[in-house]
């Protein structure tokens, strides 16, 4: 009997190879939003700091020109953050939608992997059962060889 050749392995193969797509894009995805939170963390400290630095020029007086610069500066880091709290959300979206992307290539993954493993399970069956027939049919042979020479 030939050996075992699952007639889906391509199909298996491309599931697998979706999959391991799959994982890429989100890694990336997830690159991605970590570059977005060290840009946030980063905003968050220079704000920080002018902040602190406005608090140490206001005990000391200030001009209205300095009092406006302050104010376009607050609105400035203001926004940034705005937008890359907006940007964040729609990265943590595309997480959301590419993993269950995943979920699904790797439920289409595992079908092809269990209608293998039932293959497989169907071809070892036929393979005993045909090595039980050839012993058998020799014990069968030896038998009668036996009852003939008596």
């Amino acid at each position: 009997m030939k050996s075992f050749v699952f007639k889906y392995q391509r199909v298996l193969k491309q599931r697998e190879d979706e999959e391991e797509d799959v994982k890429t894009k989100l890694g990336e995805v997830n690159f991605e939003l970590q570059q977005l939170l060290a840009q946030k963390n980063q905003i968050l400290s220079q704000q920080r700091t002018f902040m602190d630095d406005v608090q140490t020029r206001l005990s000391g007086g200030v001009r209205t020109s300095e009092l406006q610069m302050f104010e376009q500066s607050k609105y400035h880091f203001k926004s940034k953050l705005e937008n890359l709290e907006a940007k964040i959300a729609e990265v943590r979206l595309r997480i959301v939608q590419i993993k269950k992307e995943l979920t699904e290539a790797v439920k289409q993954r595992k079908i092809m992997e269990k209608l293998k493993e039932k293959e497989l399970e169907a071809y070892t069956e036929a393979l005993n059962a045909s090595e039980r027939k050839v012993i058998e049919e020799i014990v069968n042979y030896r038998s009668s060889q036996k009852s003939g020479d008596s």
